[in-house]
């Protein structure tokens, strides 16, 4: 199964990274074009792109069944429209995007992702991981991604954003 990640380039989304290349799945990930990939394996393909380019997001994302997007909060509404908006273009069904708790809570109204979603008819969750590396009451970063590669298969989730804590 082909999956693709946007914003590949922090802790949690290199701990889950490495999990799905661990489970045999073929990857691409979309990262910054200054950024260097910090992981090298067989079934892993790097593109360098923005979010806010919808060609570079398509190219991606197309040929993939499952969209796993990390946005850190600098990422607007429009450029997870874009994201939305490649994932139909490309065909992709499955629809996973993990934030940050904390600082997505904070600033809701500047990045409504579960809002947006529940307007498509993609399978969507949403995964508030919180700041792993910070707070007592998150589960551990390795945890999270576990949690989060579960979820390309798991049904339990669908439409709902979900909060993982220890």
């Amino acid at each position: 199964m082909r999956l693709a990640i946007l914003g590949g380039t922090g802790k949690l989304a290199q701990s889950f990274t490495e999990q799905v290349l661990h489970h045999g799945y073929d990857v691409t990930s979309l990262i910054p074009r200054d950024s260097t990939p910090q992981i090298k394996h067989d079934n892993l393909t790097t593109a360098h792109g923005s979010w806010e380019d919808e060609s570079d997001v398509r190219a991606i994302l197309n040929g993939c069944h499952v969209a796993v997007c990390m946005p850190d909060i600098q990422h607007t509404a429009a450029t997870v429209a874009t994201f939305v908006a490649a994932a139909y273009a490309a065909g992709v069904r499955r629809v996973i995007v993990v934030t940050d708790a904390l600082e997505q809570l904070a600033h809701e109204a500047q990045l409504p992702i579960a809002a947006m979603l529940k307007k498509t008819d993609l399978d969507w969750t949403v995964v508030h991981a919180g700041r792993a590396w910070e707070k007592d009451f998150i589960a551990p970063l390795h945890d999270v991604a576990a949690f989060v590669v579960r979820q390309i298969s798991d049904t339990a989730h669908l439409s709902q954003t979900v909060l993982v804590r220890q």
